[in-house]
Formats: C-alpha cells, sequence, structure tokens
C-alpha cells in the first residue's frame, strides 16, 4: 500500500496547518484518548500528558512523516527513538487504531470545511501507512525481547542504594528469576513500572544504565530527583520521589528490557578517540560508555567532560580508571566550590579544572580532538546544555553526523529541528486555500 501523487501532494498541503495548530491538533487527540481510555493513564506519562510533552512528541512524529512523504525511507532511523520507548512501556497495534481515528477526528474538528473528503481520505491512508511503518518495527524490537526471554515487565529486587553525588543515587537492581541479564548497548536505559497511590495509576520512568555494558548479575541505574519549573503546579517527581524516599533496599519492581536507540556500538572495532560531554544526571549513560571502553577497548583515546555543582559524581571509580588507563583525560567544571576544593593536579579535596558551567572553548582542544576527522562525541545532559555543546563542536569544526545526543523526553529542540526542516520543504499552501 502506497501513497499516489496526488494523495501526497494532499498530505503535504496540510504541513501549514501542522505548522500552526499541531500541537493544538495533538493535545485533542491525547485528551479524547484517556478521556475515553483511562486505562491508558498506566502507560502514558501523566505530567508529560499535562505539560504538552506528549503532544510535542505526537506533532513531531506527524510532521517528520508528512515532510518526508516522497521518500518514506528516511522515516524509520528518526522514528527509531519512538520506537524504543514504544517497546519498553508495551504498546500494542490496537493502540495505534485508537489515535489513528482520534487523529483523523482531530483533523476534522480543527479543520472544519477545509478538510474535504479527499484530504480525509489521503491522510487515513496516510496515518495507516505510517502506523504498519512503527509497528513493523516495534514487532522486531519485541523479538529481540523475547529472544532474552524477557517478558513485558520483570521483577527486579534493590539490592543497594548509593548516594553518588550532586543529589545522584544508584539503584543496584537484580532479577528476581535468577537469570543472568542480557548484554545491552552502553548508553541505553531500563523503565521502571511503579503504582503512584497519589493519581490512583501505574506509571512508567526512563533511567540509563549507568556501569558497563558486560555486567549479567545486576544494572544499576542512576537518577536524581526531578524537581518542577517554578511556579508549576506540575510534579514531574513523583516517581523519583516514590523511589528516593520510599523504596528501601530488598524492595521489588517492575523492570523492562534495556532499550533505546543512543549508545555506544560495542560490535564496531575502532581505534578512533571519543569524547564524553555530559551534565547533570547525563552523567548516567556515559559513564556506562567509559566503563565499557576503559575495560573492552582501552586503546581508545577518552576524554570526559563533565559539569556538576559540588561533586563530580563517580569520582572514587574515576581515579581508579585514572590509574588503570593511560587514555582517559578528564576535564570537570564546577559551579560550587567547597572547602578543601583544588584546581586539577593541585594537592587538596575534589580535583575540578574549571570554576564555571561547562564552555567547551575553555578545553584544551587536543582534549576534544576537534581536528581528529574520525573523533566521536557522545553529550547528554539538560536540553539547553546538549544543544549549547553541539553548537560549540560544530563551530569547532566537527561534522554534526559524529556527534549523538541523548534526550530526555521531547522538548523544544525536537520541534524547532522539524519545524525547520519543514519550512524548507516544498509542502504547498493548504492555508492559502482556506
Amino acid at each position: 500500500m502506497a501513497l499516489t501523487f496526488k494523495e501526497a501532494q494532499l498530505v503535504k498541503s496540510t504541513i501549514p496547518f501542522l505548522r500552526e495548530q499541531g500541537e493544538e491538533l495533538s493535545n485533542l487527540v491525547y485528551g479524547n484518548l484517556v478521556k475515553r481510555n483511562p486505562e491508558l493513564n498506566n502507560k502514558l506519562n501523566v505530567i508529560h500528558l499535562q505539560d504538552g510533552r506528549l503532544a510535542r512528541a505526537l506533532t513531531v512524529v506527524i510532521l517528520r512523516f508528512a515532510c518526508n512523504i516522497n521518500d518514506m525511507s528516511e522515516l524509520i532511523p528518526k522514528f527509531e527513538r519512538v520506537c524504543n520507548k514504544h517497546c519498553t512501556v508495551g504498546v500494542q497495534p490496537m493502540h495505534y487504531e485508537l489515535l489513528g481515528a482520534l487523529v483523523i477526528e482531530a483533523f476534522e474538528s480543527l479543520m472544519g470545511d477545509a478538510l474535504t473528503p479527499e484530504i480525509r481520505a489521503a491522510w487515513t491512508k496516510a496515518y495507516s501507512i505510517l502506523s504498519h511503518m512503527l509497528i513493523g518495527r516495534e514487532r522486531i524490537i519485541y523479538r529481540d525481547f523475547e529472544r532474552d526471554t524477557w517478558p513485558a515487565w520483570r521483577r527486579f529486587r534493590v539490592d543497594r542504594k548509593v548516594f553518588e553525588a550532586d543529589g545522584l543515587w544508584s539503584f543496584h537492581l537484580v532479577p528476581l528469576d535468577g537469570l543472568k541479564l542480557p548484554r545491552f548497548f552502553p548508553g541505553q536505559y531500563v523503565t521502571i513500572r511503579l503504582f503512584v497511590p497519589a493519581i490512583g495509576y501505574y506509571q512508567t520512568r526512563q533511567y540509563s544504565i549507568s556501569d558497563s555494558a558486560k555486567s549479567s548479575e545486576e544494572y544499576r541505574i542512576t537518577l536524581k530527583r526531578a524537581v518542577a519549573p517554578p511556579k508549576s503546579d506540575l510534579d514531574p517527581g513523583m516517581v523519583s520521589q516514590i523511589l528516593l524516599d520510599r523504596i528501601r533496599t530488598g524492595e521489588e519492581m517492575d523492570v523492562s528490557h534495556p532499550s533505546g536507540e543512543f549508545y555506544y556500538d560495542t560490535t564496531v572495532q575502532s581505534s578512533m578517540p571519543v569524547v564524553l560531554i555530559s551534565a547533570g544526571s547525563g552523567v548516567a549513560p556515559l559513564m556506562a560508555i567509559l566503563n565499557t571502553i576503559t575495560e573492552e577497548q582501552p586503546q581508545r583515546q577518552l576524554t570526559w567532560v563533565h559539569g556538576c555543582r559540588y561533586d563530580v559524581p563517580f569520582a572514587t571509580r574515576l581515579k581508579v580508571l585514572q590509574r588503570r588507563c593511560q587514555n582517559l583525560r578528564t576535564c570537570v567544571f564546577k559551579t560550587v566550590l567547597q572547602r578543601g576544593d583544588a584546581v586539577a593536579g593541585a594537592a587538596g579535596g575534589g580535583a575540578f579544572d574549571h570554576n564555571c558551567r561547562v564552555d567547551l572553548y575553555k578545553v584544551d582542544a587536543d582534549l576534544l580532538f576537534v581536528a581528529h576527522q574520525s573523533a566521536e562525541y557522545y553529550i547528554c545532559g539538560p536540553e539547553e546544555f546538549m544543544k549549547t555543546m553541539m553548537q560549540q563542536l560544530i563551530d569547532m569544526g566537527v561534522d554534526n553526523k559524529r556527534i549523538k545526543t541523548e534526550l530526555f523526553g521531547v522538548g523544544k529542540m525536537k520541534l524547532d529541528s522539524v519545524c525547520v526542516s519543514m519550512a524548507q520543504s516544498d509542502s504547498g499552501s493548504f492555508m492559502s486555500r482556506r
């Protein structure tokens, strides 16, 4: 099943409408979805439902599909993140059917008479194609889960809770069934499912695995308390609060199979330099990459740049790795100095290199390997931090194809990038005919 040329043009003609009212359409879709199917609150992040991030994610998918309607082969790699997330929370084909009907209904509600029968039919067919693309990819991911004999949810016990630094805590999780854990790609996450009494539903959250990929006895996740923005009534920390304040050693929880499209590919043997750049809880996936490279490919030149407020997470482990691996270099930025802190190389307390926020222009160019045409870069942290770090690397001459970022949730950065590509596409002009 494929769109005809005319059908594709009809879909593209709605891009200006989607650009202006895409999030309104998506909010309407999700509002009706949970109103008519309240049990789906167990799968949806209710905070992102309220703050518009889920709507933004759906808008990104629809816009990307419309903008790439003439070359759908480009879409699956762009939707890899969506498919991985869906599989960790158990999205099934029937959920696509529910959503599809509501998408068309929302088009009708917002476009009114401008939604001609031809446009409606074109979008109905287009959504069917899109959903089958995603379902097909997710079927493959689910098959990988089944190969590892991992059901939708697997029960784990908290073996240890360890305070790291800067509000970060690590949870060491062991499977109740006693079976060996499958190897994952460093940088990937697991999804935790907990019942939240305050809202009466289960909630799922993704937390990066922060230890070496070779661990087969336990997974270590590292997280910090999510805090609501100023003047907000939303509580994004409802799950992290339960984990940090209520879950004790010995308690159990549901855990998904490791997943995620942001990772260091351990199947590729390379001697090219790797640069890791993190801030806040972004240290978690990069620590997994750091541990894995130093253990399995110690010949690689490796630099870790990290920004923190008070203390460096995993500081003891880092000292061990630096003694073992001569190719590992670090550059630490601290914004709040404490008694005993000393500049790296000096005698005293916790070492740091710069007393400010992370600024790659302050890092020795040799540590960033900007002149190396094959160095790989991994960035993880708050959205604006990643955006700034990526731009600095690009300004230094680094090809953005060699830069990988891990975005926690769907933020404005992703939507902006779609709007740019959309504005550059030959989209027709639905709005001008309205």
